[in-house]
């Protein structure tokens, strides 16, 4: 109703499928204009993430499947404009909670199981999540590495989220010399993206306020931080961003000792990408690192750590259809 009634927004949803490459997936091949984007959402509403063997835009798809169609569009000027609505954002928010309601449900847990076609549990599935843990699918099985029970129904998982959110055994990821105060270790299991430090020729990408939407620009702090006041201190300082997959542990631990000066979490948009006409990568968030750290959903949680490190913050940055921060501390 919003975007028929609204003119400027029924203009972008118009023009986006105008401006947008061709579609690369049956999903997106079935979306011909934004009703039938509309009715697509709807669609998705009862269904779980699966894992796909062929990766790529395939698994993508299955991993992301909101995102699997809004993509296309989000290259694009017309699309940008729409996502970045804060309507049509609140809307997309609703939609996800919507989403995730199923999700914690028992309804949920059809794709966890062994089934040959779309379960988490077959035996390419299991190797896969083992493998992005760092382990060997030879010697290993998945509960050497995350609690469940297999004995169990669905592994002992009660819904999606509760196996998506699943946590480590206590010996599956020991970081080395965790009592050294000059080591801060990885935060999460994740692919480095980025990494700046202070005193080599990088350490100018850090700076406290740029044009974040140009490519290769410095990163801009008070948009990352939301114009905290403690922005000023991490000026020309040491960064790294990472990503995660969709097979990751999605949970954060301490990369230091040392004690929480305070938390902060930072509303932000879901499928909002760097625009950039030369690319042809269809998965243009992902591509969108350094830009979405000033405009996704943040969790920022401070922490003043013993020298040589001192302050340091870390950033969690939500992306599309996963974009809940919980911070526990």
């Amino acid at each position: 109703e919003y975007i028929e009634r609204d003119s400027p927004t029924n203009m972008r949803f118009k023009r986006m499928f105008e401006e947008a490459p061709p579609p690369v997936t049956p999903g997106q091949e079935a979306v011909k204009n934004y009703a039938d984007l509309l009715y697509a959402f709807n669609d998705l509403l009862g269904r779980s993430p699966i894992y796909d063997d062929a990766g790529g835009l395939s698994a993508m798809v299955g991993a992301v499947p909101y995102y699997a169609l809004i993509a296309r569009f989000c290259n694009t000027p017309s699309g940008f404009n729409a996502f970045a609505d804060p309507v049509i954002d609140g809307f997309l928010r609703r939609m996800i909670n919507d989403w995730h309601t199923f999700l914690v449900s028992s309804s949920s847990t059809y794709v966890l199981t062994e089934n040959p076609e779309d379960g988490w549990f077959r035996p390419s599935a299991l190797d896969a999540m083992i493998k992005t843990a760092g382990g060997d699918p030879q010697r290993q099985t998945f509960e050497d590495i995350y609690e469940c029970d297999t004995s169990q129904p669905h592994y002992g998982f009660t819904n999606y989220d509760h196996f998506f959110i699943k946590e480590l055994v206590e010996t599956a990821r020991v970081p080395d010399d965790p009592d050294n105060d000059n080591v801060i270790i990885m935060a999460c299991s994740s692919n480095i993206h980025t990494l700046t430090y202070q005193g080599n020729n990088d350490a100018q990408r850090l700076q406290e306020e740029s044009r974040f939407w140009i490519k290769e620009t410095p990163y801009s702090l008070r948009h990352i931080l939301g114009g905290d006041e403690l922005t000023s201190r991490f000026v020309r300082g040491s960064l790294m961003q990472a990503m995660l997959s969709s097979l990751d542990y999605h949970g954060w631990r301490s990369p230091v000792n040392g004690r929480v000066v305070k938390t902060v979490l930072i509303p932000g948009t879901h499928y909002c990408g760097l625009v950039d006409p030369t690319s042809e990568d269809p998965d243009p968030i992902s591509r969108s690192q350094d830009f979405v750290t000033a405009v996704s959903t943040r969790a920022l949680i401070f922490i003043e750590a013993a020298p040589p490190v001192g302050l340091m913050v870390f950033v969690g940055v939500g992306l599309g259809e996963v974009s809940t921060c919980e911070i526990k501390v």
